[in-house]
């Protein structure tokens, strides 16, 4: 194999997650990349420029390392991971451009913690441990918080659910969604407004909807998000609500002032919303709120 430019590497991936709808959110990251690293180009004249726009198109691509190799440590899209792992070293031994010379060959490389989640459950329970199975759903709610809130680790989709009062109708409902932000009130609810904070990463805002479900005590608030940073799981809803919890979410009549303790990453996913919090940057290019 003949050594490739960071640009016909990264074509490559690309044009093999879009052929998978659900591996194309792995492809927008790094047209994201693509497009930064042009700029970057055209901007030689002005290094102050051109800086930030290679810094970040290197922690994108990290990024995207970090998701696929956990699916290389279930033995799928090895070839796709190790493509991706040649640029970041390629990048850590000079100037990332465009032309910059990509190596071939090299070895596959797998984080111990990758590869812990990738056990079967029935390995993991020999063991003593918990299964941490990234493709499982996480459910995450506080007894002393008013929604539910779930995901699923490598799916875009998540869901915030609300207790509310049997007799709300639609009328009595006040969604805000931002793209890193959320902002509900219900009328009749013990808290005004019943979320308000902000997002760890960015959502697709014309992709999310809600909904009012159930009758009498099971009447619930249904809102629906969408990720723009595909196969990120978020450790919470909010960044002011990221201590997770699995016990059932308390009733809208008996909603409690929150308290939270801090909590440091468990696993890859973790680490990386804990890299990024704080930042202003948005891997899809969009300019953050």
């Amino acid at each position: 194999m003949t050594a490739q430019t960071l640009d016909a590497v990264l074509t490559e991936c690309i044009n093999e997650f879009k052929k998978d709808n659900f591996l194309n959110d792995l492809a927008k990251p790094l047209k994201e990349v693509l497009k930064k690293l042009k700029e970057a180009d055209e901007s030689l004249e002005d290094e102050k420029k051109a800086e930030p726009l290679r810094s970040d198109s290197q922690k994108i691509i990290t990024l995207v390392n970090a998701e696929l190799v956990k699916f290389a440590a279930r033995g799928m899209l090895e070839a796709e991971t190790l493509k991706v792992q040649r640029c970041i070293k390629a990048c850590n031994q000079g100037k990332i451009a465009l032309n910059l010379t990509v190596p071939s060959g090299g070895e596959l490389e797998i984080p111990a913690e990758a590869l812990k989640v990738s056990k079967s459950p029935e390995a993991l329970a020999s063991e003593g441990e918990k299964n941490s199975d990234p493709f499982a759903k996480t459910t995450v709610t506080k007894r002393d918080l008013p929604y539910q809130f779930q995901q699923t680790a490598d799916v875009c989709e998540m869901t915030v659910t609300i207790r509310v009062n049997p007799g709300t109708k639609p009328k009595d409902v006040d969604v805000s969604v931002h793209k890193k932000s959320l902002r509900v009130k219900v009328k009749g609810h013990a808290l005004q407004p019943v979320i308000d904070g902000t997002f760890p990463h960015p959502v697709d805002v014309d992709s999310c909807m809600w909904s009012l479900e159930g009758n009498g005590d099971k009447r619930s608030l249904v809102i629906n998000l969408e990720k723009t940073m595909g196969g990120l799981k978020w450790p919470g809803l909010l960044i002011e609500d990221e201590e997770e919890c699995l016990e059932p979410a308390a009733p809208a009549s008996a909603v409690a002032p929150a308290t939270t303790q801090p909590k440091g990453p468990t696993n890859i996913n973790d680490f990386i919303a804990e890299q990024l919090k704080g930042t202003d940057m948005v891997p899809w290019g969009q300019a953050a709120q």
